[in-house]
């Protein structure tokens, strides 16, 4: 079977990103990182029933796909995704730069409220593994080279206005 992404949390608080075959898989993973042997040892430390500790913990499934890479508006290149979160979705992008990287400095995904460090963490890891892809870097360095020969220079842009 395979194993899915999970966002565990309680409280408010995100403990990281497991995977799992299931949620409640996941949330075992993280019982166990935390230095627990089950279930039941942290429900104890907790002097919690299990039900009681599982009602705490809420698992999220994670999946990020849409992935494409386009020009924005003829001017700068980005990435394009969707980050869903159980059921809900968020579509953004996050900029590319001039060598074809990923942009750190003016990140969308860090704007995003609900998204976790572990979160914003995984998603700029899967993007730069993405923007690697041998196919997806030739594209990039492609539409780079076409954004290039088709730049628009302001000062002619100013020009043209300026005329109309």
């Amino acid at each position: 079977m395979e194993k899915k992404l999970f966002e565990i949390s309680a409280n408010g608080h995100s403990y990281g990103l497991y995977e799992g075959k299931d949620k409640l898989d996941a949330m075992l993973a993280q019982t166990v990182d935390a230095g627990y042997r089950d279930f039941e040892g942290a429900a104890d430390v907790f002097h919690q029933s299990v039900d009681e500790y599982l009602t705490d913990l809420k698992a999220e499934e994670i999946v990020i796909k849409n992935f494409r890479v386009n020009d924005w508006e003829g001017e700068k290149l980005a990435v394009y995704f969707t980050v869903e979160q159980d059921d809900e979705n968020t579509d953004t992008l996050e900029w590319i730069t001039d060598d074809g990287d990923l942009e750190e400095a003016d990140s969308h995904i860090d704007c995003i409220d609900n998204f976790s460090e572990y979160l914003r963490g995984f998603v700029r890891g899967e993007l730069k593994k993405f923007i690697e892809i041998e196919g997806e870097r030739k594209k990039i360095t492609e539409l780079l080279a076409w954004l290039e020969e088709n730049k628009v220079d302001e000062d002619e842009d100013e020009d043209e206005n300026e005329d109309a």
